[in-house]
């Protein structure tokens, strides 16, 4: 059983997370689940040739292109999502939206609903369905100033906007050994316009000669949350087609894509579920540093789940933490992908849309799956958390 160097990296960071000197158990803070973490984290990946992509989980490739291609074009309303059959932002843009409704609207009163109960689940169904069928106005279906409107539209105080993005392309052809090529997504002022404040809030490129004489284009991210099981494997590949994409559009080598992990998090449920890890970590991280074969992580998943208080109704599948162990069990790696870019549109950031992405020779493992006691057994899969 071989793990390549992408699934390797990854694999290694998640141990980490669960055993390093300074993991700690943190209570809920802006989502309603718990976290087990530690901060500071970092992992490089070797663009030129494949797509770093994780193969030991699934990667949902529409969801990841589609998001890609609406920051990079500066997209902002949930519709461009929806439209191309892209649901990761629904939960956010809800979230955001019903806040901007009256109580008396004719479709309820949202702004008072409780997370996680059914009625918010079936509140969000029906917005969801109102923005496709085009029912309600742009205004209730904008996202705010997520990621792509800072890329691309940067307010000033001036009233004017900075597009990013396209100074940061302009100076890597102009002047390609500037220290300049930045862009940022954590604006403090605007903060509170947005559906969901920015995770992987800033990206750098560095342009370099190699040994050819040839250009070769690197790139770093800086993420200051980050959801270890969900949220890391889609970004670290996120980046690195960001990576290939603008250097395809340069003309340049795609190179080294280096992200640095501040914030760096498992989930472990709610209430009692999630007070069992504060109480039990630290036996815990000795538990999984011991942890080396698929049977012996394997093993551990069964004990910690025959232990662990039942999550509540609605939490399931919160916990992350016996999903991250039969994760860790997958050590055997499958094909990555490889990605080429067609069309004139992939050589404009205002027009790459899904169609200009080609996706060739991409093969993982099945989605994370685990039984639940609370539901007589029931296979769920990771939730995430809101």
């Amino acid at each position: 059983m071989v793990l390549n160097k992408v699934d390797e990296t990854y694999h290694t960071y998640l141990k980490e997370v669960l055993t390093d000197e300074r993991t700690n158990y943190r209570p809920a803070a802006r989502t309603s689940a718990s976290t087990i973490g530690t901060f500071g984290k970092r992992m490089e990946f070797n663009c030129s040739e494949e797509l770093p992509a994780s193969t030991t989980k699934p990667i949902f490739f529409k969801a990841l292109n589609t998001e890609l291609v609406a920051f990079t074009r500066g997209e902002s309303d949930l519709k461009f999502f929806l439209e191309r059959d892209c649901n990761i932002w629904n939960g956010n843009g809800f979230d955001y939206n019903r806040r901007k409704f009256e109580d008396n609207h004719k479709y309820g009163n949202w702004k008072n609903l409780k997370k996680d109960t059914p009625l918010f689940n079936e509140a969000q169904q029906e917005y969801i369905k109102l923005v496709k069928e085009g029912k309600l106005s742009d205004t209730y279906s904008d996202l705010g100033g997520i990621y792509g409107v800072q890329w691309r539209r940067w307010p000033t105080q001036n009233g004017e906007t900075i597009d990013q993005l396209a100074k940061s392309i302009e100076q890597l052809k102009e002047n390609p050994f500037s220290r300049y090529h930045l862009v940022s997504a954590w604006n403090p002022g605007e903060i509170r316009r947005m559906a969901l404040p920015p995770c992987h809030m800033k990206f750098q490129f560095y342009a370099r000669k190699d040994e050819k004489g040839e250009w070769n284009l690197d790139s770093s991210m800086d993420q200051r949350s980050c959801d270890s099981l969900l949220g890391v494997p889609f970004n670290f590949t996120s980046e690195s087609m960001k990576l290939k994409m603008i250097a395809n559009l340069l003309g340049y080598k795609p190179g080294t894509f280096i992200q640095t992990l501040e914030d760096a998090h498992i989930y472990c449920g709610k209430g009692d579920r999630a007070e069992w890890y504060g109480e039990n970590l630290y036996e815990l991280k000795k538990e999984v540093a011991k942890c080396n074969t698929p049977e012996e992580y394997l093993s551990l998943k069964e004990d910690l789940l025959s232990v662990l208080p039942d999550e509540e109704p609605g939490a399931e599948g919160l916990d992350h933490v016996p999903f991250v162990l039969e994760q860790l069990s997958r050590q055997e790696s499958k094909i990555m992908p490889k990605v080429s870019f067609k069309g004139p549109e992939a050589l404009d950031i205002n027009k790459i849309d899904l169609d200009n992405i080609v996706l060739d020779g991409y093969e993982s493992h099945k989605g994370l799956l685990i039984p639940c006691k609370s539901l007589e057994g029931k296979l769920i899969k990771p939730k995430m958390a809101a």
